[in-house]
């Protein structure tokens, strides 16, 4: 279901072949789409992933620095999700 509102006033906006939709006095940005050449960019960014993981199955380098990737990407993950509470 879209998260635009019928009836509400948008200001469509594009960024990176990335199309969004906000509403008028707000800078509350939803993605409605992309241009072609953005879904094709970002396929071909899938397919080289793809290529790297299946290629670091049989290279040590690749491997290592794949566990570091992921090491950071955790990392950051759960310090994003950390919610800070102080008392009051």
């Amino acid at each position: 279901m879209s998260s635009l509102k019928p009836g509400a006033t948008y200001i469509y906006e594009q960024v990176d072949g990335i199309v969004y939709a906000r509403e008028s006095h707000s800078l509350t940005r939803i993605e409605i789409g992309k241009t072609a050449e953005r879904v094709k960019k970002d396929q071909l960014d899938w397919d080289l992933w793809k290529e790297i993981v299946l290629e670091s199955q049989s290279n040590i380098t690749l491997q290592t620095e794949l566990e570091r990737v992921k090491m950071i990407y955790l990392l950051i993950k759960k310090e994003n999700n950390i919610v800070e509470w102080h008392p009051v």
